[in-house]
């Protein structure tokens, strides 16, 4: 069957996670079979895949055409919470090909900037940061959730959105025409509208159409499983009655439909698409050129150190020099290692590779042998004041033996094997963190750091980009998380805080309010205020009302709320309103809260009570430790005690959808603590919550 005359320039693979369900080998295969003349990807907001695809594509001998659908902020990409009203669109979607390299560079580029400066649940760009890299790019309108698709559903003028992408793009913008969805369904009555206007702005401002079928799995018999993975994604069931307005449609939105896999071009003539909207998409095949310089053979080029000799044999001679030096003497050793050194030249003799050894051993021998330097990952140097944590207790790095005992990253000792001591003619750098040692480690820019880089969000908040690794400590930033350690040797703690003494109780009640609690202050009104449930919180309400006895704090009788399930404690107090809101200054509804002002200044003691208080107000310790709140800078306040204590933890949010009791919602966002070998204990004699041994 051939198709040399249509291709399809909007598709999603299995790395549009939890959407598109089409496996990138049965694309490439079925491209392959219909003769088409290229295979087009566009997963949403991520090229990950790219590499290896193309690398598949080319074993196939495939042409493939690089893409992704966009996330397009709506407004500027810096907006981010507390801008947007509730069920309020932030984002549309945006096709964008790469015609050749440039655009491919840009492409890169614009996902650069979507996750690092755009995130807000989503990596987004802007029309800004698409005006400075559209070179070398094709722009199509996408979907339903494309602006100007948008734009007609909602009866804005979208003539404008579509002379906009025109003037920027000019003959490389199209607009796609879609049948999606099921007859009589309100999807599909959208489409049919989207459908009828773009084919009137294609006539009034000479606007190019493509077919597209949004394809995300490969046969028609793949829709059942395609639901399945949207459901999972959208945390609803399968049986569920959906609305696609509905929040949980919000970007998959899908009704139970056969539309989206992979058609023939008859097929789609068949279903109506003009016959010029399916010669398009071959012609924006033609204008892209298709090899995007991707290498994938070695070219490895070393020279020739041995001067015409056998190389494999000059490494052969060197290995055999260094054995009796290397090799344990005990018979077992010798036989392992002689296998495995016999076994290791075979194969480098096999890929070609003994010059580079050579070449390799050459600087290295030099490095050691005639300019005395250190080499090998090792070789950043710490002050000598450094405190290094060893089996006997802290010691400076300069007191460290051989044969001592110190900590490694895995969380063991080990022991010492050799010390250098060298004079440093290079400026030292200093590592300071929110917490820990106060005056910083000093050490070599070249010196490895365990870290886990991090970006910041334009609300301000650093959110981790990868999982931990090493990197020079010349290449860390402001804001990265660098595991120091973090004692009560070093952070010794405080004891009050603007009059108010800190003891156990006090940590615990304070702790307890940010979990649940409210201020309430105004004219003529102070108050501070407790929540509680009959069934779990009961003995939360004995300890407060204890403390506050305690405190000589008058408060009123328990009231109970008006769900019947929970109450409260109140105290009329000016003056102590008046601290609460010291300690808590960025105060203003449950959205905003935060910890107390002062702790990082606590102690790992004083932390876990505090935090000990926080659980116990808006924790769950079923079969995961868990917390929830609406305050995304007490999210990652927790985490970062978490973090001080040595307990891993890990964030997810959770956008607003309406709440069918009527009452308000706001984003959430959930903590998960990691137990591992780590729990959470009781202490009988002062009952707060401290951390276990390891």
């Amino acid at each position: 069957m051939s198709d040399s005359n249509f291709c399809h320039l909007h598709c999603h693979t299995e790395y549009s996670l939890l959407d598109g369900i089409l496996r990138r080998s049965d694309l490439l295969d079925r491209v392959k079979e219909w003769n088409a003349p290229a295979a087009c990807i566009t997963e949403h907001g991520n090229i990950y895949h790219m590499l290896d695809t193309a690398k598949q594509a080319q074993e196939k001998e495939v042409p493939l055409i690089i893409g992704c659908e966009f996330y397009m902020a709506n407004q500027s990409r810096t907006l981010g919470k507390g801008y947007w009203k509730k069920g309020q669109r932030h984002t549309y979607h945006l096709i964008l090909l790469a015609k050749n390299r440039t655009g491919y560079d840009n492409l890169v580029a614009l996902l650069t900037e979507a996750n690092t400066t755009g995130f807000y649940y989503k990596p987004r760009i802007d029309r800004e940061l698409l005006s400075q890299y559209s070179e070398g790019l094709i722009c199509s309108s996408a979907c339903l959730a494309g602006e100007f698709a948008q734009a007609v559903v909602t009866d804005n003028n979208y003539t404008d959105v579509a002379r906009w992408y025109q003037n920027l793009f000019g003959e490389d913008y199209y607009l796609e025409l879609m049948l999606t969805g099921v007859d009589g369904t309100e999807l599909h009555k959208e489409q049919t509208k989207v459908n009828k206007q773009v084919l009137v702005c294609a006539q009034d401002l000479g606007i190019p159409t493509i077919a597209t079928t949004d394809v995300h799995y490969l046969n028609e018999k793949d829709a059942y499983s395609h639901d399945v993975s949207v459901c999972v994604a959208t945390n609803r069931k399968v049986d569920e009655e959906r609305d696609h307005d509905d929040d949980k449609s919000a970007e998959l939105r899908y009704l139970p439909s056969k539309a989206y896999y992979l058609k023939h071009r008859d097929e789609m003539a068949m279903l109506g698409f003009p016959e010029e909207a399916l010669d398009n998409t071959v012609n924006i095949v033609k204008k892209c050129d298709l090899d995007y310089g991707f290498n994938f053979k070695s070219s490895i080029v070393v020279p020739d150190i041995c001067k015409g000799a056998d190389s494999m044999e000059r490494l052969r001679i060197i290995c055999k020099s260094n054995w009796d030096a290397k090799v344990p003497k005990d018979i077992k050793s010798q036989l392992i290692y002689k296998q495995r050194l016999a076994h290791e030249l075979v194969v480098i003799e096999e890929l070609g590779f003994a010059n580079y050894f050579l070449v390799i051993e050459d600087v290295i021998r030099y490095a050691r042998e005639e300019l005395k330097a250190f080499i090998g990952p090792g070789r950043g140097c710490l002050h000598p004041d450094t405190n290094i944590l060893t089996a006997e207790g802290f010691k400076k790095i300069v007191d460290v033996s051989i044969n001592d005992k110190v900590l490694s990253i895995d969380g063991t000792y080990r022991r010492v094997l050799k010390t250098w001591e060298y004079a440093c003619n290079e400026n030292l750098m200093c590592i300071k963190s929110y917490y820990g040692n106060g005056g910083g480690i000093k050490l070599t820019r070249d010196h490895r750091v365990w870290c886990i880089p991090t970006y910041k969000t334009a609300a301000g908040i650093y959110k981790d980009i990868s999982e931990p690794m090493w990197m020079p400590a010349g290449a860390l930033q402001v804001g990265y998380r660098v595991f120091l350690p973090n004692f009560n040797e070093v952070r010794s703690g405080i004891t009050s805080y603007d009059g108010l003494e800190l003891t156990e109780e006090v940590l615990w009640l304070l702790g307890y309010w940010v979990g649940d609690g409210w201020i309430q202050s105004k004219k003529g009104c102070h108050r501070i205020g407790f929540c509680f449930n009959y069934t779990t919180k009961l003995h939360c309400a004995d300890r407060i009302e204890s403390i506050l006895r305690l405190l000589d704090i008058k408060y009123s009788p328990r009231r109970q709320i008006s769900d019947k399930n929970s109450f409260q404690i109140v105290i009329n107090s000016k003056s102590w309103c008046t601290r609460f809101k010291k300690l808590f200054s960025g105060y203003r509804i449950s959205h905003s809260k935060t910890l107390p002002i002062f702790f990082r200044e606590l102690n790992n003691q004083q932390l876990t009570i505090l935090l000990d208080g926080y659980m116990s107000a808006d924790g769950s310790d079923n079969d995961k430790l868990t917390a929830c709140t609406v305050s995304e800078n007490l999210a990652y306040e927790i985490k970062e005690i978490a973090l001080m204590l040595g307990i891993p933890c890990a964030i997810r949010s959770e956008e607003a959808r309406d709440d069918p009791r009527g009452y308000d919602s706001s984003d959430t966002w959930y903590l998960n603590f990691a137990r591992l070998d780590r729990t959470f204990v009781k202490s009988d004699n002062n009952g707060y919550w401290m951390l276990g041994s390891c």
